[in-house]
C-alpha cells in the first residue's frame, strides 16, 4: 500500500513519468504516503468507535448474517483495487481510498463486525461452552491476521503486482460476505427479531413526540447504544454498576495493546539485538494464538468438569464465578509479567517474558463471557448484540486512541530518567482492571437457568 501511494504522489509533481521516477519529486512522498494512511486509519477508527454500537444494536432487529455481511464488505480493498488497476487516470486516488476507510468505517469496521459475531456465537452457545467458543474464536481470528501479511508479501512477490492481494482479499471477503446473507443460519428467533423492531419503532415515537427531529434523532440512534455499559437507573438493583465496572476492567487492560514498539525502544536502550527482539515477537504471537485457540478452551473444560458447570441444569452463576475467576487470574498474571519486566537484561529473559505474557490473553475471552452471564442475569436474551457492540468500542478506543497517545506520552516523559517507569504503569493498568473485576456483581443476586441458544 505504501509502495502504491508513493508512486501516486510522485506522480503528480512529474506527471510525464509513468512509472514514476522517486528521485526527481520535490518531497519525500514516502513518508507522505506514511502520513495519509495514517490519517486515514484514524479516521476509520475514529467513525468505527462512534458506530460499532449502533451496528450490534441493528443486529439485534435485524439480524445478525445481514449485519455481518454489510459489515465485512470490502471497501478499503476495492478502494486499493481500483487505484492499482487504473492509477495513470485516476485523478487525485489517494482521495478514493479516503473514501473507502470512511466507508469501512461508516460500517463499523473490524470493531462492528467482531462484535456483531461474539453476539452470533453468544446466541448458538450456553453456559458451558461460551468462553471456549470465544477464546477459540478470538485464537483463530488473532492467527488469520497474523499469517494474512506474510502471505500478503509471498503472493506480492511472487506475481509481482500489488493488485493481486487486494483482488484475492477483496473476492473473499465478498464470498463470506454473501454466506453469511444467504447461507449461514440466523442465529436470532424472528419472533424476538420482531419484538426488538417493535420496542425500538415505540422508542422513536416517543422521542419524537418529546422533540427530538432529524439529525437529533438520527445521532440519538447512533450513541444511545453505548448508553447499555452505564449504571441501571434503579438504584436498588445489585449489580447495576456491573457492565460498567467490566467496561472499565476491558478499557485499563487493552490501554497497553499498543505497548510493541516501546518495549522494542526500551529493550534497544538494553543493548539486545534487535533480531532477537523480533524473534521473540513473533514467538509470543504465536504462543498467544495457540494458547487461546487451544489450551485455553481445554483449562475452560477441565475447570468446568471440576466444578460441576456440565450437570445440568446450567446456571449462569456457576458461569459467571467461573468467568471472573479466569478473568481475576489474566488480570493479575498479566500485572506480574510487566512487574518483572524491567529486571529482565538479557536476550533469553526478555524473550522468555514476552512469551510467557500470551497466557494473559485468556482475559479477553473470560470478559467477554462475564458480559453475557451479567446482561443475561439483567435482560435475558436481548439486545446482546448492544452489549458486544458497545464494549468492543470501548475495547478500540482504549487499544487504538487512548493506549497509544498514554503509552507515547509516559515512555517520551520519563526516557531519560526512569524508562521502565512504562512498565510500573502497564502493571498498575493490570491492577486496575483486577479491581474492577472484583466489585462485578450478579444484577439481583439471580441464578437463572440458561436455554441452549440463549
Amino acid at each position: 500500500m505504501v509502495g502504491l501511494l508513493t508512486d501516486i504522489l510522485c506522480g503528480y509533481q512529474n506527471p510525464g513519468n509513468l512509472p514514476p521516477d522517486r528521485e526527481q519529486c520535490k518531497f519525500d512522498p514516502t513518508n507522505n504516503a506514511f502520513v495519509i494512511i495514517g490519517v486515514h486509519t484514524t479516521l476509520m477508527g475514529v467513525l468505527s468507535c462512534l458506530t460499532a454500537a449502533w451496528w450490534g444494536s441493528l443486529s439485534d432487529r435485524h439480524g445478525r448474517t445481514r449485519v455481518i455481511a454489510l459489515c465485512g464488505l470490502p471497501f478499503i480493498d476495492v478502494a486499493w483495487l481500483v487505484l492499482a488497476l487504473c492509477r495513470s487516470w485516476v485523478p487525485l486516488g489517494h482521495y478514493l481510498v479516503a473514501v473507502g476507510y470512511v466507508a469501512q468505517g461508516l460500517v463499523g469496521g473490524t470493531t462492528a463486525l467482531m462484535a456483531v459475531m461474539l453476539a452470533y456465537i453468544a446466541d448458538c452457545t450456553d453456559a458451558t461452552s461460551r468462553t471456549v467458543m470465544f477464546s477459540v474464536f478470538l485464537g483463530a481470528s488473532y492467527g488469520g491476521g497474523t499469517v494474512g501479511g506474510p502471505l500478503g508479501r509471498s503472493l506480492v512477490r511472487l506475481v509481482h503486482q500489488p493488485s493481486t492481494v487486494f483482488a484475492l482479499s477483496a473476492f473473499v471477503q465478498v464470498c463470506l460476505s454473501a454466506c453469511s446473507w444467504s447461507l449461514i443460519p440466523e442465529s436470532v428467533p424472528p419472533e424476538q427479531l420482531a419484538e426488538e423492531q417493535r420496542r425500538h419503532a415505540e422508542a422513536r415515537v416517543g422521542r419524537r413526540r418529546r422533540g427530538a427531529m432529524g439529525v437529533v434523532d438520527v445521532m440519538s440512534d447512533v450513541v444511545r447504544p453505548l448508553g447499555v455499559v452505564c449504571p441501571e437507573r434503579d438504584r436498588q438493583a445489585s449489580g447495576r454498576w456491573s457492565l460498567t465496572l467490566l467496561a472499565v476492567a476491558i478499557g485499563s487492560f487493552n490501554v497497553i495493546a499498543s505497548h510493541s514498539p516501546y518495549i522494542a525502544l526500551y529493550s534497544s536502550r538494553l543493548h539486545l539485538p534487535f533480531n532477537a527482539f523480533v524473534d521473540a515477537m513473533r514467538f509470543t504471537v504465536l504462543a498467544r494464538n495457540i494458547y487461546l485457540a487451544i489450551c485455553f478452551p481445554l483449562i475452560i473444560t477441565a475447570l468446568s468438569r471440576t466444578s460441576r458447570l456440565t450437570s445440568a441444569p446450567a446456571t449462569v452463576g456457576a458461569s459467571f464465578t467461573l468467568n471472573r475467576t479466569l478473568a481475576h487470574v489474566s488480570a493479575a498474571f498479566s500485572a506480574g509479567i510487566f512487574a518483572v519486566f524491567p529486571l529482565m537484561t538479557s536476550v533469553g529473559g526478555v524473550a522468555a517474558v514476552m512469551v510467557a505474557g500470551a497466557l494473559g490473553a485468556g482475559f479477553n475471552p473470560a470478559v467477554l463471557g462475564l458480559a453475557v452471564d451479567v446482561h443475561a442475569a439483567r435482560a435475558g436474551a436481548r439486545e446482546t448484540g448492544k452489549v458486544f457492540g458497545a464494549l468492543g468500542v470501548v475495547r478500540a478506543f482504549s487499544a487504538d486512541i487512548l493506549g497509544p497517545i498514554l503509552i507515547a506520552a509516559v515512555y517520551t516523559g520519563t526516557l531519560s530518567t526512569a524508562p521502565a517507569t512504562l512498565f510500573v504503569v502497564a502493571s498498575a493498568l493490570m491492577i486496575i482492571a483486577l479491581i474492577a473485576l472484583t466489585f462485578v456483581r450478579m444484577p439481583e443476586q439471580r441464578t437463572r437457568v440458561l436455554e441452549d441458544g440463549v
